[in-house]
């Protein structure tokens, strides 16, 4: 972004293309809100009124709220009022589906939909020195020299395919560990070869650990110890914390450093004085990247590259900055703390489910310091 040209006429482009992204895909926002309504029309027909029957979490129906009211203060109101809607009608389609099929046969609806995505994107990759299916594979063009090379198959991005395969070896290695048949096998090879053809760090860095802390809590709780699974993960936490405050001086050359997780730690020092500014509320929901001319990125940008980026590469900047710190406590209230008590409190028939599902929430958990998923 902004690599030739005068400065003006590089902020002009990057407006101009934000603009355009801020004026959305009118077509997929029809498909979001009609799904959104099937949806909804199926649970009312369905389902009596009950608490226990709302699709999304009350917390995270607060959280989401909060985003929805944003846009009273939002640099772009319509923009910021136009993509909570769009978020929430996708979690309430998403969610109604999951609570109208059930575990089993949400499991098995994605159980399908991974091995159709894993064979045919690495079959997309095997062919990709043809024309047609160059788009397997990030170009020796790309402007990251990094990401040239990486496989992304039949998805947009090798940092997006790297945590979906992140999330397909946890879920075949459930199979394999508790069914074990040949097809289980061969898809749980796949996702860990696909995973490594993406070159996305991240990814790959948290795998074993996220897989490890599960199969850890399936082992103690199942062998009526989770006390001390719940010791652990605190004790972990403080260690975390002492280290943070012995360390304090290197973790603040790593801060300044430019070149620090790929250039991230220049993104968010770009962001922090919006956030000192703006504590509390933040820009409002949707409202900071990709609005057009009026994105305060734009002046507050330490390198052109950065002022035509699209997200904070970190899922806690992104709603600190976005939604401020009423938001933020809101959304980790709905995303952290509510599932973690849910994961410490289950009922010993789900323990084996229970386990795969702590190894994606670690994931996420963790995968969101570097990148805004």
């Amino acid at each position: 972004y902004g690599a030739s040209g005068p400065e003006g006429a590089d902020r002009f482009y990057l407006g101009a293309a934000s603009a355009a992204a801020a004026s959305g895909d009118s077509a997929k926002q029809v498909l979001y809100v009609l799904a959104c309504l099937a949806i909804v029309v199926v649970h009312v027909s369905i389902r009596k009124y009950d608490v226990k029957n709302i699709p999304i979490s009350i917390p995270y129906n607060i959280a989401c709220f909060w985003c929805l009211l944003s846009f009273l203060w939002a640099i772009e109101p319509g923009i910021s009022f136009r993509r909570t809607l769009g978020m929430y009608t996708v979690l309430i389609a998403m969610s109604g589906c999951v609570l109208h099929l059930g575990a089993k046969e949400t499991l098995r609806t994605v159980y399908l939909f991974l091995s159709l995505l894993i064979p045919l994107s690495l079959l997309s990759i095997t062919l990709s020195s043809m024309d047609l299916f160059s788009f397997a594979v990030h170009p020796a063009s790309e402007g990251d020299p990094a990401v040239a090379g990486a496989w992304k198959g039949i998805l947009f991005h090798k940092n997006v395919a790297g945590a979906i395969m992140v999330h397909s070896t946890i879920f075949f290695l459930h199979y394999v560990v508790n069914r074990g048949n040949k097809l289980d096998w061969a898809l749980l090879l796949m996702s860990i070869v696909f995973l490594i053809g993406t070159k996305s760090k991240t990814s790959v860095g948290l795998v074993m650990f996220a897989v490890s802390l599960g199969y850890l809590y399936k082992y103690l709780y199942t062998n009526r110890m989770g006390l001390l699974f719940n010791l652990f993960l605190l004790s972990s936490l403080m260690v975390i914390l002492l280290f943070a405050y012995l360390f304090s001086d290197d973790i603040y050359r790593f801060w300044e450093n430019p070149d620090s997780l790929t250039g991230r730690t220049q993104i968010w020092r770009s962001l922090t004085p919006y956030i000192a500014e703006h504590f509390w509320l933040g820009s409002g929901y949707g409202s900071f990247w990709s609005i057009g001319d009026r994105s305060p990125i734009i002046n507050l940008a330490l390198t052109d590259f950065i002022s035509g980026i699209g997200h904070s590469h970190s899922g806690y900047f992104e709603i600190i900055l976005t939604t401020g710190a009423i938001g933020f406590v809101f959304a980790i209230s709905a995303l952290i703390i509510l599932p973690l008590y849910r994961f410490l409190h289950p009922n010993p028939l789900d323990i084996p489910l229970y386990s795969m599902l702590l190894s994606i929430w670690t994931f996420g958990v963790c995968q969101n310091f570097t990148e805004s998923q």
